[in-house]
Protein backbone atom coordinates (compact mmCIF):
# COMPACT_ATOMS: atom_id res chain seq x y z
CA UNK A 1 0.00 0.00 0.00
CA UNK A 2 2.43 2.40 0.83
CA UNK A 3 5.19 1.33 -1.67
CA UNK A 4 2.10 1.92 -4.34
CA UNK A 5 1.46 5.15 -3.08
CA UNK A 6 5.10 6.47 -3.21
CA UNK A 7 5.65 5.11 -6.53
CA UNK A 8 2.24 6.75 -7.95
CA UNK A 9 3.29 9.87 -6.03
CA UNK A 10 6.83 9.90 -8.31
CA UNK A 11 5.25 9.40 -11.21
CA UNK A 12 2.90 12.45 -10.63
CA UNK A 13 5.74 14.36 -9.59
CA UNK A 14 7.35 13.54 -12.97
CA UNK A 15 4.63 14.65 -14.59
CA UNK A 16 4.14 17.67 -12.96
CA UNK A 17 7.56 18.50 -13.09
CA UNK A 18 8.47 18.35 -16.94
CA UNK A 19 5.71 20.20 -18.04
CA UNK A 20 6.72 23.19 -15.44
CA UNK A 21 10.55 23.40 -16.73
CA UNK A 22 8.80 23.60 -20.11
CA UNK A 23 6.71 26.70 -19.32
CA UNK A 24 9.58 28.00 -17.00
CA UNK A 25 12.41 28.49 -19.91
CA UNK A 26 9.07 29.10 -22.24
CA UNK A 27 8.15 31.89 -19.99
CA UNK A 28 11.78 32.90 -19.66
CA UNK A 29 12.60 33.12 -23.56
CA UNK A 30 9.68 35.11 -24.18
CA UNK A 31 10.74 37.32 -21.41
CA UNK A 32 14.35 37.92 -22.35
CA UNK A 33 12.94 38.34 -26.12
CA UNK A 34 10.37 40.99 -25.08
CA UNK A 35 13.61 42.85 -22.59
CA UNK A 36 16.10 42.66 -25.57
CA UNK A 37 13.34 44.37 -28.26
CA UNK A 38 12.44 46.74 -25.42
CA UNK A 39 16.07 47.72 -25.03
CA UNK A 40 16.40 48.09 -28.60
CA UNK A 41 13.39 49.95 -29.27
CA UNK A 42 15.14 52.36 -26.32
CA UNK A 43 18.60 52.83 -28.02
CA UNK A 44 17.05 53.15 -31.14
CA UNK A 45 14.78 55.75 -30.17
CA UNK A 46 17.75 57.87 -28.77
CA UNK A 47 19.89 57.03 -31.44
CA UNK A 48 17.51 58.51 -34.31
CA UNK A 49 17.21 61.54 -32.21
CA UNK A 50 18.00 64.54 -33.98
CA UNK A 51 19.98 67.06 -31.86
CA UNK A 52 18.29 69.73 -29.79
CA UNK A 53 18.66 72.91 -31.00
CA UNK A 54 19.40 75.40 -28.90
CA UNK A 55 18.10 79.31 -28.73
Amino acid sequence: MIAGFIASRKSFLDRLIVPAIVVLVGLAAFGLGRLSALTEQKVGIIVHQPPALEP
